[in-house]
């Protein structure tokens, strides 16, 4: 048996295979079973034909879900359906809207009839004066 490096800080295990806790019959794990009526090479299951090996455990790197799987359906593909949603999004877009129009909130707030904003706290919170000037 060799030592193993695992994982990504780069820790070694003895037991790589985990053997030496597979055969351990003093284990809870064991005892449960065993005290069911299941033994060693038996699988799990009411007709004992479920899984005979032990459960293998995997460092989990992503933040994705447990059990996701990259691949995706036969016949779909990303870059179609981002051209189905801008093609809906041109179609049902009002004519009169304005798309993605920068406008500065001093301006904003002088559309409204009651106006909240005092100017001063307006420029002073507005930094697009700023970022036209760098």
């Amino acid at each position: 048996m060799c030592a193993v490096k695992i994982g990504r800080l780069g820790k070694f295990d003895l037991n790589p295979r985990g053997e030496l806790w597979c055969k351990d019959e003093n284990r809870f794990g064991h005892k449960l079973l065993s005290k069911f009526g299941w033994s060693q090479g038996k699988g799990l299951g009411k007709n004992e034909d479920g899984i005979v090996e032990n459960l293998k455990v995997r460092l989990k790197m992503g933040q994705t879900g447990v059990g996701w799987d990259e691949k995706l359906p036969i016949g779909i593909d990303y870059r179609e359906y981002d051209a189905v949603l801008k093609d809906l999004s041109e179609k049902y877009q009002k004519p009169g809207e304005i798309k993605n129009e920068d406008t500065s909130l001093e301006k904003r707030s002088q559309q409204f009839k009651n106006r909240i904003h005092y100017q001063k706290f307006v420029r002073g919170k507005d930094i697009s004066h700023i970022l036209r000037k760098i």
